[in-house]
């Protein structure tokens, strides 16, 4: 169920009058889904074997973040703002790239998994 302004929205015929389509179902396939979805993966890493790779580099990615939190505190507890910028620079910039590397290992899963299951044919109405 919609929400009452989604509602009154989609009855004036979108927010400028003009139709809109229909919202896409969410399928995994942006960037952040993805990213968010492979946070499973990463927590399951003791049942089944991540990529040495994968591995090292978020442990590095978190140690950094984990180097940014002090800097980042420090600044927002003296009211620096230079020490809170570089903090938030550190501590985001290196989520950011955490993320992206858990996309790449979201891919990599799933591409294992589709050439392992094979489909059928879709057949065209």
């Amino acid at each position: 169920m919609a929400c009452p302004v989604c509602r009154s929205v989609e009855r004036q015929g979108g927010a400028g009058g003009e139709r809109r389509p229909p919202a896409r179902a969410l399928h995994g396939d942006g960037w952040a889904s993805r990213g968010v979805l492979s946070k499973r993966l990463w927590l399951g890493r003791r049942e089944q074997a991540i990529a040495d790779h994968h591995r090292r580099m978020a442990n590095v990615l978190t140690a950094v973040i984990a180097a940014g939190v002090p800097i980042l505190a420090w600044g927002l507890w003296v009211l620096d703002p230079w020490a809170t910028v570089a903090g938030t620079v550190v501590v985001l910039g290196a989520k950011l790239w955490f993320v992206d590397r858990m996309v790449r290992l979201y891919d990599e899963a799933m591409g294992a998994v589709r050439e392992a299951v094979p489909t059928a044919p879709r057949t065209v109405r």
